[in-house]
């Protein structure tokens, strides 16, 4: 919790057994689990205590989940699919088509189970799944940015997305039109940090250059 009145937090802490790289936040049932990955382990939280943890022996850099499906990518190139059942993560499919170093990940918010996959060499995959250990690319196409892509969102119907990069580029995807993208140029010198598709024409991003910008999202299918 934070007091917005003294700027500061309250509550306890929970301690980790390394420097987190990444996390999310999961549904295991009706009770949300917030998980943290670290270079050793997977560990998962309810309510700030750790309910579970799966030791890894890959070097982690981006963890996302929807429900009960949660996505690691690494540095290896991999990105390994587990489901969450109760207090444990349990494998079920592997990705292995990336060229370079998963930078980060985005879960689809539709119905259909659709994940983006950045890459530190500035393409994007998306693949789409019919269950668990079952996954189809979809497309490789989204391949503008120059750098590592740094973050993904996607829009609130999931057949379009928005990224930046390193290369201080946001660009948006469309599903229906692989090939084509909206661009802004240099939206934030020395690389965009973070990305939110608050509404259906409405993209927020922040960055680098200690801005915070609004952007109307038109003519894209």
């Amino acid at each position: 919790t934070i007091d917005a009145s003294t700027h500061s937090f309250i509550g306890s802490s929970s301690k980790t057994d390394g420097q987190p790289k990444s996390v999310t936040v999961a549904a295991s049932g009706s009770k949300p689990v917030t998980l943290v990955a670290t270079n050793s382990a997977i560990t998962l939280y309810n309510e700030g205590e750790q309910i579970g943890s799966l030791a890894i022996s890959f070097a982690p850099t981006s963890v996302a989940a929807k429900d009960d499906i949660v996505a690691v990518g690494a540095e290896d190139k991999v990105v390994r699919i587990y489901t969450l059942s109760g207090n444990s993560l349990s494998a079920t499919a592997e990705i292995r088509d990336a060229t370079a170093a998963v930078s980060t990940l985005a879960f689809s918010p539709s119905s259909s189970c659709r994940l983006a996959v950045g890459l530190s060499n500035g393409k994007i995959y998306v693949y789409t799944s019919t269950s668990p250990s079952e996954w189809a690319l979809t497309t490789n196409r989204w391949s503008a940015h120059t750098a590592r892509v740094t973050c993904i969102t996607w829009s609130p119907d999931g057949e379009k997305a928005a990224s930046g990069g390193l290369d201080t580029n946001v660009f948006v995807w469309s599903l229906a039109d692989p090939g084509k993208r909206v661009k802004a140029m240099n939206a934030h010198k020395d690389g965009v940090g973070g990305i939110a598709w608050t509404e259906p024409s409405k993209i927020i991003s922040c960055g680098a250059d200690a801005a915070v910008k609004v952007w109307k999202v038109e003519n894209v299918q």
